[in-house]
């Protein structure tokens, strides 16, 4: 396992499962670092770190969500020697399933749970125009349009040195990604809406069904999209509750 890739983690080698979490496009494994004292004990926690950002700041993007997944299952295929449950939030999801169908592919293992948060399926795009086409000045008129980062935000320092650059890569690499066969999850797969998301509609949420053996569980919670780091209190005992259904 290359310790590269992950940052506030919590392992225990006499843990159940490896608890494998996948953060949105820009964001960063310091999006789960409360977690580690906030998860059951049941499982190990692995907040994944991207490239191009953290400890991996120097180390190029990959162009493609196909390229991540095979270099994450080649670099840390210990990590799935014991069962290992997935969680993502939003486009971290696309991250996480294809994840899974490389780990499936190279090493012939599918996870115990497929946890997924205000995350639309692969079956849609989130991303209406082409961002690969877009000067910076317009991707980040669209990032405000949408409510993904307020004027504030735009004009904090290294905002558009730092952030931004980080931002479009991973939108495109989001972007770029298409899923030509689905494979079905056989495990126990949940989905979670929030109430006053405005970046993605529960019908983008609820065609997971699509990607499902099994009948999948769906949470609401009061919110919006990025809820997740605001309510921690109530995100952990959820997952928590999911944890053992998976370990069941």
């Amino acid at each position: 396992m290359n310790e590269k890739w992950f940052a506030h983690s919590r392992t225990d080698e006499n843990t159940e499962a490896n608890l494998l979490l996948f953060t949105y496009a820009g964001g960063n494994a310091t999006n789960f670092a409360q977690w580690k004292s906030k998860i059951s004990d049941r499982v190990s926690v692995y907040p994944v770190v991207y490239a191009g950002r953290g400890k991996r700041l120097k180390e190029k993007i990959p162009n493609s969500i196909y390229e991540f997944a095979e270099q994450f299952v080649k670099e840390n295929a210990e990590i799935f020697q014991k069962k290992f449950i997935m969680f993502s939030h939003c486009t971290g999801a696309l991250m996480a399933y294809e994840v899974f169908r490389c780990a499936k592919k190279q090493l012939g293992v599918e996870p115990t749970g497929f946890l997924t948060s205000c995350s639309a399926s692969p079956n849609y795009s989130l991303f209406q125009q082409d961002i690969r086409s877009m000067d910076d000045e317009g991707f980040l008129k669209l990032l405000i349009d949408t409510n993904r980062i307020d004027e504030q935000t735009a004009k904090l320092p290294n905002f558009c040195e730092y952030y931004l650059p980080i931002l479009k890569k991973d939108f495109i690499m989001v972007q770029n990604y298409k899923v030509n066969k689905i494979e079905k999850l056989k495990c126990f797969v949940s989905t979670v809406t929030a109430s006053q998301d405005t970046l993605v509609k529960p019908n983008q949420i609820a065609d997971w069904q699509s990607f499902s053996e099994t009948r999948v569980h769906a949470q609401k919670v009061v919110g919006e999209h990025f809820y997740l780091e605001k309510n921690v209190p109530w995100v952990s005992k959820y997952v928590n509750g999911l944890i053992d259904e998976c370990l069941a």
